[in-house]
């Protein structure tokens, strides 16, 4: 049967024991204290049972479902990378239309399965411009490397910012879904857009902040430490996991594997998957469940990239696709 089978019927089990736990088949049968043939232990250790056993149902619905919608091939792919020196995945960005390599003074866009030569208007002074500056909110780029620009077509504009701080790094800017903040130092803060695109920034104090690994306190998050999986915001450093809950970071225990790094977390169509080397994993709910690829079955997540439509891994020095197959 095919996979949207499987997802229904699961679908129908969890429905048929919901139905009997409902019609009264457990909760109507009788116990001793008032003449009744089952003990109140019984009844409390079928009642779990069947709560175990819906949520085993629901854990499978959602196993299937991400298989479902995830990738299980990693092939040869026929988009050529050799021109560019040294390539990696983490130079590879995109604006939401076009996909781009950027390296100091080397510069690509992709145009179709070629990288071809780029030039950028508004940063000819930026002789070391790199890839890890960048960062994106509601459809529009920045570039954050003590100054701010953002990006309008061809050119980088720079960008007026107020408050408490006047500069910051992209590589230490994360969201938390709506919330813009820069935690290069000491200090946390911020990041408003006005109406006019200008910033202002605004002190922040989190509860809690992870510790470094070293029994003290981060003095900075790094962006490539923090990751979103759709509803929470996480942060993965080896041994240290934690989970932001309002204004407080909350220790966090996932199952099947740790220790995370969040630089090894990426997503496709929803699905978020862990890869490091022989190391990977797809997330059901907050399972870590083992996952096994067809073709190139080592690769790391931070060797993966994409140009908008489809996913790829540069590992080894061989380009890869991913696929449903």
């Amino acid at each position: 049967m095919n996979k949207s089978g499987k997802i229904v019927l699961v679908g129908l089990g969890i429905a048929v024991a919901l139905g009997c736990f409902i019609g009264g088949s457990i909760i109507g049968e009788k116990h001793s204290s008032v003449g009744y043939s089952i003990s109140i232990q019984e009844q409390e250790d079928r009642f779990n049972d069947l709560l175990q056993q819906k949520d085993d149902e629901i854990f499978q619905l959602k196993k299937e479902l991400a298989e479902f919608k995830g990738f299980n091939t990693l092939k040869e792919s026929d988009i050529d990378c050799s021109n560019i020196s040294g390539f990696t995945a983490e130079r590879v960005w995109s604006d939401g239309e076009n996909t781009y390599y950027s390296h100091n003074t080397d510069h690509y866009v992709l145009n179709g399965k070629a990288w071809e030569r780029k030039t950028w208007n508004g940063l000819e002074k930026m002789t070391a411009f790199r890839s890890k500056f960048i960062w994106h909110y509601k459809g529009k780029t920045y570039y954050s490397n003590q100054s701010t620009y953002m990006l309008d077509g061809d050119t980088w504009k720079p960008v007026i910012v107020k408050g408490e701080r006047l500069y910051f790094y992209g590589d230490h800017i994360w969201i938390d879904g709506e919330n813009i903040y820069d935690t290069t130092f000491n200090d946390v803060i911020r990041i408003l857009i006005g109406g006019n695109g200008d910033f202002s920034t605004e002190p922040v104090t989190f509860n809690n902040l992870p510790m470094d690994g070293f029994g003290g306190k981060i003095n900075s998050i790094s962006s490539s430490d923090v990751w979103n999986d759709g509803v929470s915001t996480h942060y993965s450093s080896q041994a240290e996991q934690y989970v932001l809950n309002g204004d407080t970071w909350e220790k966090e225990i996932w199952k099947g594997f740790a220790p995370l790094q969040a630089s090894c977390v990426w997503a496709a169509s929803g699905v978020q998957y862990y890869s490091r080397n022989s190391n990977q994993y797809i997330l059901i709910g907050d399972t870590w469940e083992e996952k096994s690829w067809t073709g190139q079955a080592s690769f790391t997540g931070f060797e993966v990239w994409t140009d908008g439509t489809n996913y790829y891994a540069y590992t080894g020095g061989q380009n890869y696709i991913f696929s449903h197959e």
